[in-house]
């Protein structure tokens, strides 16, 4: 289970535009994390059995990275962190959490004295370095309620005018970010270093909203300017790394893909599609481009880096933790291509879509496995709720691997292409529904939902005894699985 605070940095990147955010330090190298560890429980002594585990941002992957270490005899530990753009980095030993977060930087060290006090708990005393308590998370919290508050109820939201233009929404959007950071601004308690920093993560929650739109033509996208993309956000796990994405991705801004290309080269020719745009012509922001294009190919793709790709990366990136996220995400891939191919020989199942009434089509699909259970996840390739929820899910599907229970999967308004290249990790029975087909389930009166992932179990009569949207976790899900099969 994550930590308290690693939930809370996911909280933040939700509830978290155009002013406010201090440059980042983009210094070469690992960030150092060292210190000394003391057990008060034990008379003070030592204790070499206890693992610390930094929780990073990882703002390439987005999402969080754990990286451990143990303490040695001495008491003492220390633990070097590709990171490419200073995060606040939860922390816990022993899988005790301390309350507060540490902030680390490229090339620099942090250096922390910890001990278990009384009653079990993590005291901790910085020796070198910046931290943030835990009244300073409950403060940024606090005025984050606020701005969801406003998000909600629509206060700040701006009446268009006459005509509907895409410059009058743009323009109303940005005045609605304005007024939702004065929010911010305007509050008494916080500093200015956390007002900036609660801003920059606002910033980047809106900018995807703003992806959303799809009837936009390139020179719309000039509202990019506004959100400052040479400066990723502190406490970001998701959101900077996923705006990106959907840069490269856009068919309106059509960025190249990188393949072989060498990096400056590359960056040559996007700047001349980004620089009038962003405002931006340098800085960290591209070069975090570039390496999210190279996991655009490993994620979307699953093709692992060649020879040529590697030795761009080796030769481009001064800072060596581009390189560590990058080849060590690429180890994966491969490891994933493999199991994929043997999935494919496997268990996976590609059926075609039933020729029956709309109205039919969902109990037909069940009619296929009556007399076993069936578990039906409706999900999508871009949905990143939904990869995560098939990514911890998978051992579940081992556990159950030989149990009377069909695992099918049904997909709409996804890639093909890649549709089918995800569905080789994933295995079991598949279904790709075009748009009438996927409507005809999600707005029907008996098995209509709203949002993805969606689940559906049914019995093996075929009827349906839960559906619930949004991944409940491995143990809720085995839980309601063991209930079909008794």
């Amino acid at each position: 289970m994550k930590p308290v605070h690693v939930i809370i940095l996911l909280f933040f990147t939700w509830i978290i535009v155009l002013t406010g955010c201090t440059s980042q330090n983009t210094s070469s190298g690992r960030a150092i994390v060292s210190g000394t560890f003391i057990d008060s429980l034990i008379g003070g002594q030592n204790n070499s059995y206890v693992v610390i585990t930094l929780s990073v941002p990882n703002i390439i992957l987005g999402g969080m990275t754990d990286y451990q270490t143990t303490v040695k005899p001495d008491g003492s530990f220390s633990m070097e962190i590709p990171i490419v753009s200073p995060g606040y980095a939860a922390m816990n030993a022993n899988s005790k959490i301390y309350d507060g977060l540490i902030l680390i930087s490229p090339g620099e060290t942090t250096r922390l004295n910890l001990v278990f006090n009384e009653i079990g708990k993590i005291n901790l005393r910085m020796l070198e370095g910046v931290e943030l308590k835990q009244e300073d998370l409950g403060n940024i919290g606090n005025i984050s309620n606020k701005v969801r508050e406003a998000i909600v109820d629509g206060r700040n939201v701006s009446k268009l005018t006459m005509p509907f233009t895409q410059n009058a929404r743009i323009d109303s959007m940005l005045i609605r970010i304005d007024k939702d950071l004065a929010i911010v601004y305007e509050d008494s308690i916080l500093s200015a270093h956390y007002k900036n920093l609660l801003a920059c993560l606002l910033k980047q929650f809106y900018l995807n909203g703003f992806f959303d739109n799809d009837n936009l033509n390139k020179s719309d996208y000039a509202f990019l300017r506004h959100f400052d993309l040479n400066n990723p956000p502190q406490l970001n796990d998701m959101y900077y790394s996923k705006n990106l994405r959907l840069i490269l991705s856009n068919p309106a801004l059509n960025i190249p893909r990188i393949g072989d290309t060498p990096i400056v080269n590359w960056q040559k020719e996007v700047k001349s599609i980004l620089t009038d745009l962003t405002g931006i012509n340098s800085g960290l922001f591209y070069d975090i481009l570039a390496a999210e294009s190279y996991i655009n190919q490993l994620h979307d793709e699953m093709n692992p880096l060649s020879e040529k790709q590697k030795a761009n990366i080796r030769t481009y990136f001064s800072n060596p933790s581009f390189g560590d996220i990058l080849f060590a995400e690429n180890k994966k891939i491969i490891l994933q291509v493999i199991e994929n191919e043997q999935n494919k020989q496997a268990n996976l199942v590609v059926n075609e879509t039933p020729l029956v009434d709309k109205d039919k089509l969902m109990d037909t699909i069940i009619s296929k496995y009556k007399g076993k259970a069936v578990m039906v996840d409706f999900w999508g390739t871009w949905c990143v709720p939904c990869i995560q929820a098939l990514n911890e899910s998978k051992t579940l599907r081992e556990k159950f691997s030989n149990k009377n229970i069909v695992f099918v999967y049904i997909s709409g308004y996804s890639p093909k292409e890649l549709w089918e290249k995800k569905i080789q990790e994933i295995g079991n029975e598949h279904y790709y529904l075009n748009k009438k087909e996927w409507e005809s389930i999600s707005n029907s009166k008996k098995y209509g939902f709203g949002g993805i992932p969606t689940y559906m179990l049914f019995d093996s009569s075929g009827k349906l005894k839960n559906k619930i949207s949004g991944y409940p976790g491995n143990e809720k899900m085995q839980a309601m699985i063991e209930e079909l099969l008794h």
